[in-house]
């Protein structure tokens, strides 16, 4: 579960400080991905379904709170997990030589 942030809209806020957040709650999504299923060497087609997938919850969750008033933290939640998929993927290429540096 992702800690909902109540910051005024009025209130400056050091950019800086979203990027480290996210990078922060994406690192620990990536912990709780490594415990759960350890190191995982998939295919390039095969991380692309895996991480089609999160996006389609993704965006069920948008949908679900757009269009019924669902509760809005599942959006945050699932976003969070496309980027640590994504993330997952650049570790999984340049484990296995995809070409990265």
């Amino acid at each position: 579960m992702t800690e909902q942030l109540k910051i005024n809209p009025c209130t400056k806020v050091d950019p800086l400080y979203f990027m480290f957040k996210a990078k922060e709650l994406i690192l620990k999504e990536r912990e709780r991905q490594n415990q759960k299923w350890g190191e995982q060497n998939h295919s390039p087609q095969d991380w692309m379904m895996i991480l089609q997938e999160e996006i389609g919850e993704f965006a069920r969750a948008e949908m679900e709170h757009r269009y019924r008033g669902a509760d809005p933290e599942p959006i945050m939640e699932e976003l969070v997990q496309v980027a640590a998929v994504a993330m997952q993927m650049v570790e999984c290429g340049l484990r296995n030589g995809w070409g990265g540096k």
